[in-house]
């Protein structure tokens, strides 16, 4: 139980770890990075968003929302909950972050949580929402030890991307995520690096390159130092990586400066998703 705690813990920190430190280099090209920064090692802020440093995104701010849905229904009521029920309570999360005015929002969840407060709908099947919102948030589900976590993890991402593509990437995750938890003898496909876009099918690509490296330093280094959408594939491949690992081969400088308010969600997830092992 000690090994599974641990990469619980390491996955949890490790996409958030990802995100803040990606966040300094999002939207900026390899060279771009280098000439201003030489390397990004360590969680240094600014960026696009003039972060402090250990600061995070949005991909850490909406998994959070998912992680006090989670803990609010409570493990037993959980495991046999309706999953429009579930996913109501998720909207209604994803909402309450969405009214403070978030800079860092993505152009489609924007959308989808716009039309969600005007009609109190969810957005229709499209197949072109093909960004990685849904992706970027889906660790939270994805550690669940419930029969049901799949399709939970599915709901909270239609939410936003209510399309074949995005959902089979969330199993798929999901699946990858389970298998490293549980020591499962399971290799990533070998891939080849995309563009570091916002697009899904890219981002998840990229996340399971980095992810294959042999250690969780050169993952999260790598995968920041790439520029493009960095914090989310870096949150992603991170996560993956680390549930690897475990917890206990993350640089502590690094723990250390995370933001303590995000630590302390992530500390009291991790208590809650350890009991459905």
């Amino acid at each position: 139980m000690n090994d599974i705690k641990d990469k619980l813990k390491g996955a949890l920190y490790a996409a958030a770890l990802g995100d803040a430190m990606g966040a300094t280099t999002e939207l900026m090209n390899e060279d771009e990075i280098k000439e201003k920064y030489g390397v990004v090692d360590d969680l240094i802020g600014g960026g696009w968003l003039c972060l402090k440093a250990g600061k995070v995104t949005d991909d850490t701010k909406m998994s959070l929302c998912i992680m006090r849905v989670l803990m609010k229904i409570g493990i037993e009521k959980l495991k046999n909950i309706d999953l429009n029920v579930f996913k109501k309570e998720v909207a209604d999360e994803f909402l309450n972050w969405f009214d403070t005015n978030p800079k860092d929002i993505g152009k489609q969840c924007k959308s989808a949580l716009s039309f969600y407060k005007r009609t109190n709908k969810y957005i229709e099947v499209d197949d072109s929402a093909l960004g990685n919102g849904s992706l970027m948030r889906a660790l939270p589900c994805a550690l669940l030890n419930t029969e049901n976590s799949y399709a939970l993890n599915v709901a909270q991402g239609e939410i936003t991307h209510n399309n074949k593509v995005c959902s089979d990437i969330l199993i798929k995750y999901t699946d990858i995520i389970k298998n490293n938890i549980f020591s499962k003898d399971t290799k990533l496909e070998k891939r080849k690096l995309l563009k570091p876009s916002g697009y899904i099918v890219n981002t998840f690509n990229n996340a399971i390159y980095f992810a294959s490296k042999k250690t969780f330093r050169e993952c999260i280094l790598s995968s920041v130092n790439h520029g493009g959408d960095a914090d989310t594939i870096s949150s992603i491949a991170s996560s993956i990586c680390a549930s690897r690992v475990g917890f206990s081969v993350i640089d502590k400088k690094w723990i250390d400066k995370l933001d303590v308010d995000v630590k302390k969600v992530l500390d009291k997830f991790l208590e809650f998703v350890l009991k459905t092992y």
